[in-house]
């Protein structure tokens, strides 16, 4: 995949047993695996797998800024640029 693997752009969503693998091949370093933007609150993440064969991928699983009361749990997340979980910033209970 050239960019994200899952981009996520709305509430309530649910985001379970995937293999994400190998994303960001369009930009190195730039594209996560699993984004979540602003608007995806109460969103539950889970079960997931998250890899790359090589340095392109930069975080597993991203909750942009603002994306609150978000469950990430259970997600196997390896051998990526960046980090396995990033919350970005003003995301309350998650």
């Amino acid at each position: 995949n050239d960019r994200h693997g899952i981009y996520v752009t709305a509430s309530d969503s649910k985001i379970t047993d995937n293999l994400v693998r190998g994303n960001g091949l369009d930009t190195v370093g730039t594209y996560h695996g699993i984004y979540l933007d602003g608007t995806s609150d109460r969103c539950q993440v889970v079960g997931n797998t998250c890899m790359c064969d090589g340095d392109t991928t930069e975080d597993g699983i991203v909750l942009a800024d603002g994306a609150v009361a978000c469950l990430i749990n259970d997600n196997y997340i390896y051998n990526l640029m960046g980090d396995g979980i990033c919350l970005v910033a003003n995301n309350l209970n998650c």
